[in-house]
C-alpha cells in the first residue's frame, strides 16, 4: 500500500507565493501589452489628423489655422497662466492683448503688461492637473472659434509707446449668432464649430476616425453632462475616486456642477464642447500652433498628463512649479510617454 505524504504549511505557502509572483509578472505584461497597443492606436489617429489637415491644406490651397482651447481662451475671466521668463502671473481678468510685448505697455498703461497673451506663457490653473506646464501655443484645437472662450485685442502693427492699447488694434472675437437667447446662441457657435471639424476631417476620413473611437462628440445636457467655467467647458458631475486625465477639481464657483451632485473639492471629468479628438486612451487630443508653419499633434500618453504627472499619494495635487524648473519630490515628468507629431500648414 503506497503511503501519500500531505502538503506541509510551509510548503503550501511556497506555492501560493510563487503563483502569486507569477500572476503578478503576468499582470505586468498585460498592461504593458496594452499600452503598446493603445500607443500604436494613437499613432495611427494622430495620423489619420495629418491626413485631414494635409488634404485641406492641398485642396484650399490656403493656410491652416486653429482654435483656443476652452480652457486657454483669451476672453475673461481666464484660466491662470504664468511667464515663462519668470513665473510672474498673468492677468486672468481685463482684455487680451496679442500682438504686442508687455514692455509695449508703457507710461499710464504699464500695469496693463500682464494683459498681454504670450506664446510661451504655461498654464498653471492647478484645478486641471492634467494641462499644467504646457505652454499657450501648445494648447489648441481643432475647429472654429468660440464665441465663450476667444475675445482679444490684436495689435498687428505693434503699440505706439505709452499708447492706450485698447484704442488702437483690431477687437478679435467670433460673431454673435442671431438666434433669441443664450443657450441657443451657445448651441449655434458649437454647431459652427463642428462644421468646421467636419469640413477639415472629410466624410471618408470621419468613418476612420470612427472605428478608432477618435471623434468625441459632447453636448450639453446629453448623458447628464453640465457648462462649467462660464460656459466652455462640459462637465460629467459623477465624483471620480481620484485624479486621471481629463479631470478637474470642482471648485465653489462651479455652480452648476455642484448643482448636479458633485462636491466642492471632488474630481470630475471635463470634455471640450462639440466634436474633439480623442486619443486611444480616451483622453484630448490638443494642437500646438509652432512656429514655421507646423502643427503638432499632442497625446498625453498612458499617464493622462502632458508636462507634470502629480504624485500618486497626493491624488492630483501638483507641487512642481508650472515652469517646471524642477520637479518636486512624488511629482513626474510626464511629457516622457507623450505621442507627439509634427506637419507642415503652408503657412
Amino acid at each position: 500500500m503506497v503511503t501519500r505524504r500531505a502538503f506541509s504549511l510551509i510548503e503550501l505557502l511556497v506555492v501560493m507565493s510563487i503563483i502569486a509572483a507569477l500572476a503578478s509578472l503576468l499582470l505586468v505584461v498585460i498592461n504593458v501589452l496594452w499600452d503598446q497597443s493603445k500607443e500604436a492606436k494613437t499613432r495611427a489617429i494622430i495620423a489619420l489628423v495629418h491626413q485631414a489637415v494635409g488634404a485641406q491644406v492641398a485642396e484650399r490651397a490656403t493656410a491652416f489655422s486653429t482654435a483656443e482651447h476652452p480652457l486657454t481662451g483669451t476672453k475673461p475671466t481666464r484660466s491662470a497662466f504664468v511667464r515663462a521668463a519668470d513665473g510672474s502671473a498673468v492677468a486672468t481678468t481685463g482684455t487680451a492683448y496679442v500682438g504686442i510685448a508687455p514692455s509695449d505697455c508703457s507710461g499710464t498703461y504699464a500695469s496693463r503688461a500682464t494683459q498681454v497673451m504670450l506664446r510661451d506663457d504655461i498654464f498653471a490653473d492647478s484645478a486641471v492637473p492634467g494641462l499644467v506646464g504646457l505652454p499657450r501655443a501648445s494648447m489648441r484645437r481643432l475647429g472654429a472659434r468660440i464665441r465663450e472662450v476667444t475675445e482679444f485685442r490684436w495689435h498687428p502693427s505693434g503699440l505706439t509707446p505709452g499708447a492706450d492699447p485698447d484704442a488702437s488694434g483690431k477687437l478679435v472675437r467670433p460673431p454673435e449668432p442671431s438666434q433669441a437667447n443664450a443657450a441657443a446662441k451657445r448651441l449655434k457657435g458649437i454647431a459652427i464649430h463642428d462644421q468646421t471639424v467636419r469640413q477639415i476631417i472629410n466624410e471618408g476620413l470621419r468613418e476612420d476616425f470612427g472605428q478608432l473611437g477618435a471623434l468625441g462628440d459632447k453636448q450639453h445636457g446629453v448623458d447628464g453632462l453640465v457648462w462649467a467655467r462660464d460656459y466652455r467647458i462640459l462637465v460629467d458631475p459623477t465624483p471620480l475616486p481620484r485624479w486621471q486625465g481629463n479631470a478637474m477639481l470642482v471648485g465653489s464657483s462651479d455652480a452648476d456642477v455642484i448643482a448636479a451632485g458633485a462636491a466642492v473639492g471632488g474630481w470630475v471629468r471635463y470634455w471640450q464642447p462639440g466634436i474633439t479628438l480623442l486619443d486611444a486612451w480616451g483622453n484630448e487630443l490638443v494642437i500646438a500652433d509652432v512656429p514655421g508653419g507646423r502643427i503638432g499633434v499632442i497625446s498625453t500618453g498612458a499617464d493622462g498628463a502632458f508636462a507634470v504627472r502629480p504624485a500618486d499619494d497626493n491624488n492630483g495635487t501638483i507641487s512642481t512649479d508650472a515652469r517646471l524648473t524642477s520637479f518636486a519630490t512624488g511629482d513626474a515628468d510626464a511629457r516622457t510617454d507623450n505621442l507627439v507629431e509634427m506637419l507642415g500648414t503652408g503657412r
